[in-house]
């Protein structure tokens, strides 16, 4: 049953092993939808892990700087599965920034998403003394820096160190304990430095039970997943908990894409906030005022009828 599980890394197994053909990850690319299978996503998340183990046996603190894309979501799943704890960067952060969480958390591997964020932190890698590896998401770095290390290329190593490893990736995942650090998400730091929250799979797990009480998700439903996945509130919903049942997740193109996408992925779920809310409501409001007079009292009077 994928409902008993009392860490993340349990849950991840259980619904990779549950789900093994089925598309769960959706990403645009070229103007079409690309799918990844359960099967692809665990032997990905594993490689991760391998590749995390074979850095260093001991349990670190790896960082995500990244937007929204299913390598980001297996990126997490792979530091949680190795045992690890992700620490989750806001992408649009500066490096000075960048490199007080590098530094505050200790982070042994950055995982980057492009060569823009890649340069950001090679300004201040001199400054991060823990720092050892940067991963490049998208395989963009040309270089012979062995410390820079291409996302297809850090998954061979995992693979080939996994050959060697005493443990198996299903012993690896049966490592945590509930009240192990899971994850460091850092505030926004209004006053002061930011300052790192730390959650253990404990805190996640109660979290998505909670939220299973609530809302009915089943593996019918299909996620857009929009919101960063750098904060908690995404990574609880539309990460964790979606996942944790199943669900198909599409990763939309960008907040400026929503709507498209929307229309593309007819998503039964989505997390959301109250300022999009806010941004659809003014756009439609703008579409109504720029109508003609006539226009204008069909939407009212439509508003006023409830259709």
């Amino acid at each position: 049953d994928r409902m008993s599980f009392d860490t993340i890394s349990k849950m991840f197994n259980n619904v990779v092993n549950q789900f093994p053909e089925k598309e769960l990850y959706f990403y645009k690319h070229n103007d079409e939808w690309i799918g990844l299978t359960g099967n692809v996503i665990k032997s990905t998340v594993e490689e991760i892990s391998f590749g995390l183990k074979s850095i260093s046996e001991e349990q670190f603190n790896s960082a995500i700087l990244s937007t929204n894309t299913p390598r980001w979501a297996m990126s997490d799943y792979g530091i949680i599965c190795s045992g690890g704890c992700t620490v989750s960067i806001y992408p649009t952060l500066i490096s000075s920034q960048i490199e007080f969480i590098l530094n505050d958390s200790q982070a042994k591997v950055v995982f980057v998403e492009n060569s823009d964020q890649k340069e950001k932190v090679l300004e201040i890698k001199n400054n991060c003394s823990a720092l050892e590896k940067i991963i490049v998401m998208d395989d963009s770095h040309k270089g012979s820096d062995d410390s820079i290390i291409n996302y297809m290329d850090f998954l061979n190593i995992g693979n080939e160190f996994e050959k060697s490893s005493e443990s198996t990736f299903e012993q690896q995942v049966e490592v945590a304990n509930p009240n192990d650090l899971l994850t460091l998400i850092y505030t926004s730091g209004t006053t002061g430095n930011p300052k790192g929250v730390m959650l253990t799979h404990h805190n996640l797990v109660s979290n998505i039970n909670s939220t299973l009480n609530g809302i009915d998700f089943s593996e019918k439903d299909v996620f857009l997943s929009f919101l960063p996945l750098s904060h908690v509130f995404e990574r609880m919903g539309g990460h964790f908990t979606a996942f944790s049942q199943g669900c198909q997740v599409y990763y939309a193109e960008g907040i400026e894409k929503v709507a498209d996408n929307m229309g593309e992925v007819k998503p039964t779920l989505m997390m959301s906030v109250p300022r999009l809310y806010e941004k659809m409501y003014t756009g439609v409001m703008a579409n109504v005022k720029a109508g003609s007079p006539i226009k204008q009292k069909i939407f009212n009077w439509g508003i006023i009828t409830g259709t």
